[in-house]
């Protein structure tokens, strides 16, 4: 069987609005083979081009593919690790002063950008360290802090990024307090710029 009819095998075993990558079909051919059928399967309408080697069974073309799930599925498919930018946490936390950015992520590959249709999404590089703090809502508002610096955060910014903690939460920041910077650590732990602190 020539690589396009194994391509087109495995694709039509997806539910419609899978999203995949060149690399999930190098097992069927040699790559310029595996290229070439892709782009017959997105002329024909079978498949849609997401972004460079990103595809979706999505041949109504009708389903929205946010930004966060393009850039997470492209930057997995080369064994990186992606995450929210600390600036697009920071703006969701509704800490004043900060610039919201757009269509840019954290991952731990090198820092690039790609076009996805007429968008540009920008992965930019972050230490792994700052990216094994958990995705959750205390780790996110970790990373946030640890980005705008121990000369931006004070009391009232730790205290609106912890606004929305439950015990579980605090719970959570407690395990990850090991990855953060000592400066950090001490910000939660010190009542005089977190009234929360004991609760932690």
């Amino acid at each position: 069987m020539s690589a396009i009819s194994f391509i087109r095998r495995f694709i039509f075993k997806m539910p419609e609005g899978e999203v995949f990558t060149t690399r999930d079909c190098l097992g069927f051919g040699f790559r310029s083979a595996v290229d070439r059928a892709l782009s017959r399967l997105v002329r024909s309408g079978t498949i849609r081009r997401l972004a460079r080697g990103v595809f979706a069974r999505d041949p109504d073309g009708l389903r929205h593919y946010s930004d966060y799930q393009i850039a997470k599925t492209k930057a997995e498919a080369f064994g990186r690790k992606m995450a929210k930018h600390p600036l697009a946490i920071a703006s969701e936390l509704g800490i004043e002063g900060v610039e919201k950015v757009e269509s840019t992520f954290s991952t731990d590959g090198h820092t690039t950008k790609f076009l996805a249709g007429h968008r540009t999404i920008h992965l930019v590089h972050s230490s792994s360290r700052k990216l094994r703090l958990s995705n959750s809502k205390s780790g996110q508002a970790a990373r946030a802090l640890w980005h705008l610096g121990k000369y931006v955060v004070n009391a009232e910014v730790i205290m609106q990024a912890a606004l929305k903690f439950d015990r579980d939460d605090r719970l959570e920041l407690r395990r990850n307090v090991r990855w953060m910077p000592s400066w950090l650590t001490d910000s939660f732990k010190f009542s005089r710029r977190w009234e929360l602190a004991q609760a932690v």
